[in-house]
């Protein structure tokens, strides 16, 4: 191997430069390889917006560096870029090879690599074919580590090119943005959630880099520091790692760098693995990406005023120490010598914390501390003791006269930075929560979903006579959501807020998942409540949204369900009005009201509540299971399990009628957590007789799975009776997903990582089952009843064998349910099912005696 080349031979290397050349070569190449990926298997818009996103950093970082000639290439991949975006077209492949072109020319105008990067390049190994990066710090396996980075100044923001197009997007009408815009990095994966993520942060004005590795995080962060690193929720398990990496970073950051958490749990470990990290903040599973947005903008917009301090200290060199150590820490300090001037002070400085000393001439520290606590002002204002007293009972008179902490002379500065800084935190979120309280009660304008479901709880506990909520859903919104891209999809949304919030008047309005909105009321009586509903869904049907030269109608269906004494809580509720709008898709004016159950019958349903919870205490919920047999054999054990309920009167009750009540009283959760309890133990039995080929069907509620926490309750689940995810298939009911698309993509999409599987029962054609199978990760559908039956016309088996056909398309097994007769197990053989499931097989039992060797059929 050659000699090393020695930095010393050459002209000295500008320190910004030997950081700012690899990071950009590197961002060139990875640019590039996106590119070529794009062109060989398919553009995405929403990836073509990301790109030229993208390429602002890249020209200001080529600016800062003088290379002109690069921006000019930079200005026209983004005038590329800006074409298909302009005419909402993917790029065709003229355009893809003329975007490869600019790509190559401006990996030639990059600067050469330089220093020790260009060292390893020219003495390890040859160099690397275009668009292929080595892996980060692969040079550690050969050499010792490099020196450590010089401290230097670097500018918090580089200047723009001027006449450059790039910068942030026009921001959303009606949402907060950044007064002065945030440099974010963003560590995530390169899926659609993270591109949507990204996309929403610009367009709220932040400046977001995308980054995928930690190293990568490391490195950028120290060479071009950023106001927040946001960790999405993929990296979580990783945190306490990535913390321990950013540590050194943050030490040297010559600004704030403050990090956040995306977390799908909110446990006490996870707040513990936050915290030993440095994460500033954790958002806890946020309703989608502008959810994370309205936190960050909560979080970050405005910077707290300075800390203001006020010294009481008669020892003029001992005020000037601690003045000094506090003003170093970004402090406001001021000094007080003679005791009697503090009330003074007081009103003129408006102290966030007083620091008190206890022995001083003309009045002690003991009793100016009881006078400021006589005034209601300051009643609540910390008072720290510095002091060398050492006396317990003096201690414990300054104490009960209203003083908070004692801290002991000689103290070190770290400790009473860290002291104050602690207390005066403290005490500012406290004046906060206690400012933020009255605006719970109030009942008008635009709130967030969280809000607006604490506030329905607290009218049903209330017992509110008159008023009730109004969901209004947009039809059609998947292919809403493929034609416009995230962004414009997002100002859709925004716009219709908008639209609404001056007709909703004196009352509560959120968005509610994708294309949905929610209207609380605490007046109206049910008839005047559903014509409230009519009014919202006719101006959102009537208006007109304008998107550059396009202008699209949204048409809109709405439910309306009045407070009623079998909804017990806000889920209950909701479960109600979401159910009643999917209903009023079936209505030609599109509208439909919830109707409170009759005295009779709500005392029926009352008493089948309380039967369910006395069945659960007493062992009278059961579970039989009911064989899932393959067409052409095979070696799982797959059953179906069904519940059943032994009323106190002696009646037995199937999962049709437990369920709907259960919903409609909130009590679904802990059933559908028995049944999933049992399902588990049932396998666990099985897998330690021998049989590990066991999977059991478990059909669960959207509000279960809704339920906060509840992946994690599943995972612990399985990790304690020792059952793989793989044991499991999780059944969902075509209704239900129509209606909580959203819940249910979140829930499948985290459990399936376990392996757990996801079958889609009721299913039939329809305008939206498209974009239903293309939302959720299934593995199977279970076909409707009606394709079960004896005889079928003709069309109606031309059209079993379509719905088949498309879903093996899509990988689909194809499950034929509810068979009773040889005729429909023939018709559905024929038309090319998978499995067959029904009393031809054999009628549900307690038992798993199956013999699936010698049922082939």
């Amino acid at each position: 191997m050659s000699a090393a080349f020695d930095p010393a031979d050459g002209p000295a290397a500008n320190p910004v430069d030997e950081r700012l050349v690899p990071l950009l070569r590197r961002r060139c190449r990875r640019l590039e390889q996106r590119v070529r990926n794009s062109r060989r298997t398919g553009w995405d818009i929403n990836l073509v917006a990301q790109l030229r996103e993208e390429l602002g950093p890249l020209a200001r970082g080529l600016h800062a560096l003088g290379e002109e000639a690069a921006v000019g290439t930079v200005l026209q991949l983004a005038d590329t870029l800006a074409r298909p975006l302009e005419t909402q077209t993917l790029p065709d492949p003229v355009l893809g090879a003329r975007l490869s072109a600019l790509i190559e020319a401006l990996s030639e105008q990059l600067p050469a690599p330089t220093g020790a990067e260009a060292t390893r390049q020219w003495t390890l190994l040859p160099q690397p074919p275009r668009g292929e990066a080595l892996p980060i710090g692969f040079w550690r396996r050969w050499v010792a580590d490099a020196a450590p980075p010089l401290r230097i100044p670097l500018p918090s923001r580089l200047p723009v090119p001027a006449g450059s197009t790039l910068g942030i997007p026009e921001a959303d009408k009606g949402l907060p943005t950044m007064t002065a815009p945030l440099r974010l990095y963003l560590l995530t994966d390169d899926g659609p959630d993270a591109s949507a993520l990204a996309t929403t942060l610009r367009s709220r004005g932040f400046e977001v880099d995308v980054l995928q590795l930690i190293d990568e995080l490391v490195e950028l962060s120290g060479a071009l520091p950023a106001d927040v690193v946001l960790i999405d929720r993929m990296h979580a398990p990783a945190i306490e790692l990535i913390g321990e990496a950013m540590k050194p970073v943050r030490a040297r950051a010559n600004q704030p760098l403050r990090m956040v958490l995306i977390s799908e749990t909110d446990d006490v470990m996870a707040r513990l693995s936050a915290r030993r990290a440095g994460v500033d903040a954790v958002l806890v599973r946020p309703h989608g990406p502008n959810d994370v947005a309205d936190r960050l903008h909560d979080l970050f917009s405005s910077a707290d005023p300075s800390y203001r301090v006020l010294i009481v200290e008669d020892d003029r060199a001992q005020a000037l120490f601690a003045e000094g150590v506090l003003r170093n820490a970004g402090m406001q300090t001021r000094i007080v010598l003679d005791a009697l001037d503090v009330l003074e002070a007081l009103d003129a400085f408006q102290p966030d914390l007083i620091l008190m000393d206890v022995h001083m001439p003309m009045a002690s520290g003991i009793e100016l501390t009881a006078l400021i606590r006589e005034r209601e002002r300051f009643l609540h204002t910390p008072i720290v003791f510095l002091t060398g007293e050492q006396d317990q009972d003096v201690r414990f008179v300054a104490l009960d006269a209203g003083g908070d902490d004692f801290l002991s002379k000689p103290i070190r500065p770290k400790h009473l930075i860290a002291s104050v800084q602690g207390r005066i935190r403290r005490h500012r979120d406290t004046l906060q929560s206690r400012e933020a309280e009255p605006a719970a009660g109030l009942d008008s304008g635009i709130v967030e979903r969280g809000r607006m479901l604490a506030r329905i709880d607290q009218l049903i506990t209330a017992g509110s006579p008159r008023g009730g909520i109004v969901f209004l859903e947009m039809e059609t919104i998947a292919a809403l959501r493929e034609r416009l891209g995230l962004s414009q999809f997002e100002k859709l949304h925004v716009e219709a807020l908008a639209l609404l919030e001056p007709l909703v008047g004196e009352r509560l309005l959120c968005r509610f998942a994708d294309g949905g909105f929610l209207v609380l009321d605490a007046s109206f009586e049910p008839d005047d409540l559903l014509m409230f509903a009519v009014q919202l869904r006719e101006a959102l049907s009537g208006h007109r949204f304008v998107f550059g030269e396009r202008v699209l109608s949204t048409p809109a269906v709405v439910g309306a369900a009045p407070f009623a004494p079998e909804l017990t809580d806000a889920g209950a509720l909701l479960n109600a009005v979401e159910k009643i709008a999917h209903r009023a898709r079936q209505r030609p004016d599109r509208a439909e009201l919830y109707r409170p159950l009759a005295a009779e019958e709500a005392a029926r349903q009352a008493a089948l509540l309380e039967d369910m919870r006395q069945a659960m205490l007493q062992g009278r919920l059961s579970l039989l299971y009911q064989p899932i047999v393959a067409v052409a054999g095979g070696e799982d054990s797959r059953y179906q399990t069904l519940l059943r309920l032994d009323t106190s009167s002696g009646a037995r009750l199937t999962a049709s009628e437990v369920v709907p009540a259960a919903e409609r009283s909130g009590f679904i959760v802990e059933i559908d957590r028995w049944v999933m309890r049992e399902a588990i133990a049932r396998v666990a039995d099985t897998r330690r007789k021998g049989n590990g080929g066991t999977v059991l069907f478990v059909t669960q509620s959207p509000y279960t799975l809704a339920h906060g926490g509840q992946v994690e309750w599943l995972r612990s689940e399985l990790r304690a009776m020792e059952v793989p995810g793989s044991a499991l298939v999780i059944e969902l009911r075509l209704v239900d997903g129509f209606v909580h698309t959203g819940t249910l993509r979140e829930f499948c999409s985290a459990m399936v990582t376990d392996g757990v599987q996801f079958c889609l029962s009721q299913f039939e054609p329809g305008a939206e089952v498209d974009s239903l199978l293309e939302q959720l990760p299934l593995s199977m559908v279970k076909l409707a009843a009606t394709y079960s039956t004896g005889a079928l016309s003709t069309a109606v088996r031309d059209e079993l064998k379509v719905l088949i056909d498309r879903a093996h398309r899509r990988s689909l097994l194809v499950i034929g349910h509810g068979v009773e007769d040889p005729q429909a197990a023939a018709t559905l053989w024929m038309s090319g099912v998978d499995f067959v499931q029904g009393n031809l097989v054999q009628r549900a039992n307690d038992t798993l005696d199956f013999d699936f060797h010698q049922a082939i059929l």
